[in-house]
């Protein structure tokens, strides 16, 4: 019988558009993986939790939750911090809504800004002790904001005249977040020391020289609408945390 043998050149097999394709595919596959790397945050799964970072505070355990107003963004002394609510039985895994009322100091009303400080820490502890030894967490965020009084910005948008000759009127005033939602993780979470993103690493405030995390503290500041802003108009305005 006859036998049909051919001989087929197949050209050079790497060529630069294949390179190309491999490295732009490599570097979509890792966008991805860190994607889901920082939203599915492997747990650690060793026998010995020594070796896993692992929260400081029991689970049960109650915590003091300090609230303060102030006009300075980094304020670390308690002279220049205002009390406005203090709970020495704050547990992350209760909800709860209260309101208090917020004495504006007149600064505030006119051009600087009013900032929250939310400090959890143990009992019986000052939440002002130096960093290196602090086991108390917190978190700083504007309370009022600069912006157009609603009745100016209507007059803006219909071409009013009033507002034209008036310039003083297209000066931003002082506005009150009404609410200050408070939100802290009450799981008791491991995390592989080893395989925590280096973003939940800068997230996560860890006790000196150990593997212990304080409790997650974050403020919701994307639920309160500009539209649900208050101008501030009287130097006493209410809060509801």
């Amino acid at each position: 019988p006859a036998v049909c043998i051919r001989m087929l050149g197949l050209g050079r097999v790497v060529t630069f558009t294949s390179v190309v394709v491999v490295v732009f595919t490599g570097l979509i596959f890792n966008s991805f993986w860190s994607l889901y790397s920082l939203f599915e945050i492997p747990l650690c799964t060793l026998k010995n939790e020594n070796f896993c970072v692992r929260p400081y505070f029991g689970p049960d355990e109650k915590l003091d939750l300090r609230v303060y107003i102030s006009t300075l963004s980094s304020a670390a002394a308690s002279s220049s911090l205002v009390p406005i609510l203090h709970d020495n039985n704050f547990s992350a895994s209760e909800s709860w809504s209260k309101t208090v009322n917020v004495s504006l100091p007149s600064s505030a009303r006119y051009n600087q800004t009013l900032y929250v400080h939310v400090i959890i820490c143990p009992r019986g502890k000052s939440p002002f002790e130096s960093p290196g030894n602090s086991q108390s967490i917190r978190a700083i965020v504007p309370q009022t904001t600069h912006i157009l009084p609603k009745s100016t910005a209507f007059n803006l948008i219909a071409g009013a005249n009033e507002t034209k000759s008036n310039k003083s009127a297209l000066r931003p005033v002082t506005h009150w977040h009404p609410a200050l939602n408070i939100h802290s993780v009450a799981d008791r979470l491991l995390f592989d020391r080893k395989t925590l993103p280096s973003d939940v690493w800068y997230t996560v405030k860890i006790v000196p020289s150990t593997y212990f995390y304080l409790p997650i503290l974050y403020v919701d500041r994307m639920s309160t609408l500009q539209r649900q802003t208050k101008e501030c108009i009287y130097g006493c305005l209410p809060i509801c945390s």
